[in-house]
């Protein structure tokens, strides 16, 4: 669970006044590790999702040097032997 803005705020500030993080858990009436997870965090934004990669458009692209060289080879073939289009 996220602990609320102005709460977050309060653990910094309690943390500079030198207090530890459980009497900061007492006062708040928060968990010792909320505490432990805010106290030392400096960018509170929430973190975007990680950019994941797409393979290319095709499945084909891949393939597309032996297809190339396929087609290549079948314009020398007689016309009986080429491949049907």
């Amino acid at each position: 669970m996220t602990v609320p803005m102005p709460i977050q705020e309060d653990i910094r500030k309690l943390q500079r006044l030198g207090l530890s993080q459980r009497e900061i858990a007492k006062r708040l009436a928060i968990s010792r590790d909320s505490v432990a997870k805010y106290a030392n965090q400096e960018d509170f934004s929430p973190q975007p999702p990680a950019e994941t990669t797409r393979p290319g458009a095709s499945v084909v692209a891949a393939y597309a040097s032996i297809i190339e060289q396929w087609l290549v080879e079948d314009q020398g073939r007689w016309h009986k032997q080429a491949l049907p289009v």
